[in-house]
């Protein structure tokens, strides 16, 4: 549960652009900092950041930047969408087993 609310958080941290053909390296290097930032309260630096470096991968591999603002607008709003709220699940899962 903590991973999960460590993706969440990160997502509040997520500024969205225009890019519509990958994510921008702003874009990159805020969402790897918030998560940074929030997973190393409970991980050392260095695992903290394997992992939020694997949920950016994962997490790109699924979604265009443009859709993840989407999806982090409808968190802000309080109502993420259940594919969303799964995808970040099986991320956190995936990327605690490095």
């Amino acid at each position: 549960m903590k991973k999960i609310f460590i993706i969440l958080f990160m997502l509040l941290f997520l500024s969205s652009c225009d890019s519509n053909d990958g994510w921008s390296s702003d874009v990159k290097r805020n969402f790897l900092d918030a998560c940074v930032y929030e997973a190393s309260k409970n991980l050392s630096m260095t695992i903290a950041s394997s992992y939020c470096e694997c949920s950016l991968v994962e997490a790109q591999k699924i979604y265009s930047q443009d859709s993840f603002a989407k999806e982090e607008s409808k968190i802000v709003m309080g109502s993420p969408s259940e594919k969303f709220i799964d995808d970040m699940a099986n991320i956190a899962i995936k990327c605690s087993n490095f």
